[in-house]
Order: C-alpha cells, then sequence, then structure tokens
C-alpha cells in the first residue's frame, strides 16, 4: 500500500507492505516534496497581490495580523470543502473594510475598483464583503500543487519494489480537500484508494500506536546515509589535496564520510552497528564524535554538498591527556538512532538518542 500524508506544508510518501501479525514492512523509504495545502495558500495569496500589489498584501499580514489569519482560516475551509462535483461560484469573505483601507493608502483605489480593472474581472467579482470566484479560477489555484502531487506518486510508483501495488491511503488535513481525491482516483483508476473519516486525526492516532508498539513496524527503509566524520591515513590515489593534513607526523585524510547506515538500506528493530574511534589529548579534555547525514548514498566527504551536521555526541575523559580508543556502538530501528559510547581506560558508558529527521 502507498500511504500518503498530505498536510499543510508537505506531502510524505511511504510503501509498506502488511505481514504477519499485523506489522508493516517499509518497501520504500519516505519520499516527500512541498505539495502540501499551504502551496495552495500561497497561490491564493499570489493572486491577491497580482489584483493589488506585494507591498499593500505585505502592509495588510503585518499590521492587521487578526484579519490576516481569520482570511487564512476562511480560505482553508473553502478549500476543503470545495465540492468538485459542483460547478457554481465560489463564495469568500474578506476583511474587507481593513483591506480598503489599505489599498486606499497605497494607490487611491478601493478593492472594488482593483478588481474591475485587473486581468481577472471576468472570473472574479465582489459582493459586499465577498470574493465571488468563478469555479474555473479557484480550482486554478490548486493546480500546480495537485500536479507536483501526482508527479511524486507516480514517481514512487514507478519504481521496481512497487509492483503490486493495489491501494493508496490518502491521510492528513489537506488530503480531506474533494479536488486532491478526485485528482488521485482519476489519475490512479486501477488501484484503490482509501480515505479515511478524520484523516487528520488518523496520523496523531498511528503515532500514538507506534510509540507504544514501536515493533509494528518491522523493516524501516533509511531516508539518508549517516555517517561520521574519521581521519584516515592519507592516499594520494583516492583523495584529494583540500583534505590532507599532518597529524603527528603522519600524513592523514580528513573530513572522511564513514557510514554507518546507508540510504535506502533495510533496517530491522534493535540492528547494531559497531565501531571505533581515537580520542587524542585535548585541552577541554572532552571527546566529539561528529555525525552526518545527507540524500547521497556514497558520500566522500562531510564537508562535500549535501552534508549536514546532524548531532555532536561529547563525552567527558577521565585521563584527556593520553590518546585512548573509543568504542561506538548505534542503535537502529526506530524513530531515531541511538549511541552508545565506552572508553577503554575509563570503562565508563554514555548514551544519546538522534531523532532520525
Amino acid at each position: 500500500m502507498l500511504i500518503t500524508h498530505i498536510s499543510g506544508g508537505t506531502a510524505d510518501i511511504t510503501v509498506h507492505e502488511k505481514i504477519s501479525e499485523g506489522r508493516l514492512k517499509e518497501i520504500y523509504f519516505a519520499s516527500g516534496g512541498n505539495c502540501g495545502g499551504t502551496s495552495v495558500d500561497a497561490e491564493f495569496f499570489k493572486l491577491l497581490e497580482k489584483i493589488t500589489n506585494p507591498a499593500i498584501m505585505n502592509s495588510f499580514k503585518q499590521d492587521n495580523l487578526e484579519e490576516y489569519l481569520d482570511l487564512v482560516r476562511d480560505f482553508e475551509y473553502k478549500k476543503r470543502s470545495i465540492n468538485s462535483n459542483n460547478d457554481e461560484s465560489i463564495k469568500l469573505k474578506i476583511p474587507l473594510t481593513v483591506l480598503n483601507s489599505v489599498c486606499e493608502e497605497y494607490l487611491d483605489k478601493k478593492v472594488k475598483s482593483l478588481i474591475e480593472s485587473s486581468d481577472l474581472s471576468s472570473k472574479l467579482s465582489l459582493l459586499k464583503e465577498k470574493l465571488i470566484f468563478e469555479f474555473s479560477l479557484f480550482t486554478s489555484l490548486f493546480q500546480s500543487t495537485i500536479d507536483s502531487l501526482l508527479t511524486l506518486m507516480q514517481d514512487i510508483l514507478s519504481e521496481k519494489c512497487c509492483d503490486g501495488i493495489t491501494q493508496i491511503i490518502l491521510v492528513g488535513g489537506f488530503a480531506q480537500c474533494k479536488l486532491v481525491q478526485k485528482a488521485v482516483k482519476d489519475t490512479f483508476s486501477k488501484l484503490t484508494v482509501i480515505v479515511p473519516e478524520e484523516g487528520d486525526l488518523v496520523v496523531m492516532k498511528g503515532a500514538v500506536i507506534f510509540g507504544h508498539q514501536p515493533n509494528i513496524i518491522a523493516q524501516r527503509i533509511s531516508r539518508y546515509t549517516y555517517g561520521f566524520s574519521k581521519k584516515k591515513a592519507f592516499d594520494a590515489a583516492i583523495h584529494d589535496q583540500n583534505h590532507h593534513e599532518i597529524v603527528n607526523g603522519e600524513a592523514k585524510c580528513t573530513h572522511l564520510f564513514d557510514a554507518f547506515l546507508k540510504r535506502k538500506e533495510n533496517i530491522q528493530p534493535g540492528k547494531i552497528v559497531k565501531t571505533t574511534a581515537i580520542s587524542r589529548p585535548s585541552e577541554d579534555g572532552v571527546f566529539k564524535l561528529r555525525i552526518f547525514q545527507t540524500e547521497k548514498e556514497n558520500p566522500m566527504y562531510t564537508d562535500e554538498e549535501g552534508c549536514y551536521e546532524l548531532a555532536v555526541v561529547k563525552v567527558e575523559r577521565a585521563n584527556p591527556t593520553i590518546t585512548e580508543k573509543i568504542r561506538v556502538q548505534v542503535v537502529l530501528g526506530e524513530t531515531e538512532i541511538k549511541v552508545k559510547i565506552s572508553g577503554t581506560e575509563r570503562g565508563t558508558k554514555c548514551k544519546v538518542g538522534i531523532e532520525m529527521i
């Protein structure tokens, strides 16, 4: 099944297979794009800027926040309630008094006059305190967002591992939009499209269940490559000179990406990866282990484009004047990465959890 979570800002899509005992196996890692409900909001405000101008809309937002938020809420309601089978005009209440005041301040014109002189006058009008949209104009605000969503879904379904998918489940607040539902059903007519009631609450309920039963997900797929920044012996045939450094008289290559989990790699709950690191003498007596992430499958260096520092694990050393081998365990398979560190000299341990964002 392809699960599509369409929220305000983004759409996040995963593919799961139901296995024994009601558990789920992820077969394609979570992928997303900026094709959530706020993308439609952006198109709506672009339309208002086209009628007025960006300075007017910015002033309206900055100086009249309460009225601005009321307009956002009213538009949000229209987004969800619009009926794809009805081509009647759409009426949207606006804070006309405030907007008239701002428009007169900047352009010495009222909203009605600006609409009538705009290129949209044949499809948009003002009646008292309501904007009257022709159905085609209002639905055009959704088009680029829906197109992006459908492209994202098609790209994922074209993956070989997704052969045999028979169901699409739409969840999240924006999934309640009838235009979105119709577009998905029309595009993927051979698949069963399921839209649960209260789709925005379904996500929260699932998170609660997973919190109590983390083993319900039998396998996850890593969305990123994770690794440490390490120094190793410099090899001129492999490493570039920009990462060449002399450490204690030895030629080293710095900022090497030492991956412990690769993008698209399968992860079972409780999977443990073991490695070691060298802690050298330092003034502050603290051993630092830097963890990086990237969407690349085989990154070479932690400072290359697309690599980001996710966290720094810090451990106070018992004897900071000596060089010491540090044992590192990484526990994978849940919603966070757990790192356990123990020193050979001190014998103590520390553990930290890092969110897999």
